[in-house]
């Protein structure tokens, strides 16, 4: 069984999507992708410039203008966005990662009860 994993562009790409799905007024900043992504942020920026482009024109296509009534939201609703939109970023993590664990899981030796066995 292979283990294949998505380039770097394809992981900014698909955190780009997750950020502007999840929630399409939070800021779109670079750190933000790259911590969703898993891929170093200065690796990014020097090895794939292009990438910095597409986040660049996603932003620009993204704004909206703005009503007075948006600068009157009050920075508790602005806070609790803001955890929502960790909180998903946390799951989106925990869900990868207990991927990469079951197919771990899958190579380690178990008896036949299930349980793992003695060294």
């Amino acid at each position: 069984m292979k283990n294949e994993e998505l380039s770097v562009a394809e992981k900014i790409s698909t955190a780009i999507k997750f950020l502007l799905e999840d929630n399409p007024r939070s800021p779109l900043t670079v750190s933000c992708i790259c911590r969703i992504a898993k891929v170093n942020r200065s690796s990014v920026y020097t090895h794939h410039p292009e990438l910095i482009d597409k986040i660049k024109k996603s932003r620009q296509e993204r704004e909206i203008p703005r009503k007075k009534s948006d600068a009157s939201i009050s920075h508790s609703v602005r806070l609790q966005k803001d955890y929502e939109l960790r909180n998903k970023a946390l799951l989106y993590v925990c869900l990868e990662l207990k991927a990469e664990l079951d197919n771990i899981k899958l190579f380690l030796p178990h008896s036949k009860n299930g349980q793992k066995k003695a060294s």
